[in-house]
């Protein structure tokens, strides 16, 4: 009897040992997987604008950064075919316009798609990932911690010439190859913002105008006591 009751159990732990051996096989080749890295966009760093350089101080960890994750489209070409056909005068599907969202369901990629990409997001720790309304974008909020060790890229602080100072990446960013057959670029995560430096004119006025000719004379000169920061992301 004794006998009896020990087979039962020793199979149970064998089936237990067999699936512990391949979820582990499962979770290597997951890894491996993941692993495989591919740079989006570019594979070297991009150029540093005129004016500015990069400081030794490493950005704060948990400045946040802002990104648009632009997923692959699809049927493209039909979207293409549909433009030129509701366009040409005589064809059958002349003026029959599509609305925006018969083109957003037209070249959006599939649900499941954008779902493993946001799966993978939370994964990553990032908590408030979102599929935007055209179904081919993804919102989300990241730290610089957390794009560091997602995107395989280091953040520093930036200065420019004028003191103004931004924290940022050159890239280049990489993703893992399972991943990156679904993306086209993730915005907002690599180069130099936008800023526009307004530049204030100075007004020379000549020495004795003659009454027929009081028109201040003006020069526009590089002073730059002011800017105004326009960030694209």
């Amino acid at each position: 009897n004794l006998y009896k009751l020990r087979t039962p159990i020793q199979i149970v732990t064998q089936q237990m040992s067999r699936l512990q051996l391949v979820l582990g096989f499962l979770g290597l080749f997951l890894v491996l997987a993941l692993s495989d890295r591919v740079f989006l966009e570019h594979s070297e760093a991009v150029q540093l604008p005129s004016g500015w350089a990069r400081t030794e101080a490493l950005a704060a960890r948990d400045h946040k950064i802002n990104l648009i994750v632009a997923l692959k489209q699809r049927n493209l070409d039909l979207l293409s075919e549909t433009f030129y056909a509701v366009s040409t005068p005589g064809n059958p599907r002349y003026g029959k316009h599509l609305t925006i969202d018969q083109i957003n369901n037209m070249i959006a990629p599939p649900a499941q798609v954008s779902s493993k990409i946001i799966y993978w997001l939370k994964s990553q720790g990032v908590r408030d990932a979102r599929l935007l309304h055209s179904h081919d974008f993804i919102s989300c909020t990241v730290n610089v911690a957390q794009a560091e060790r997602i995107f395989g890229v280091k953040f520093f602080t930036y200065k420019h010439e004028n003191g103004a100072v931004f924290q940022g990446t050159l890239g280049p960013y990489s993703v893992p190859s399972a991943i990156a057959e679904h993306l086209d670029l993730i915005s907002g995560l690599v180069g130099v913002p936008d800023f526009e430096f307004k530049r204030e004119p100075i007004i020379e006025t000549t020495p004795a105008p003659s009454p027929q000719d009081t028109t201040p004379t003006i020069t526009p000169t590089p002073h730059n006591p002011t800017h105004k920061f326009v960030f694209t992301y």
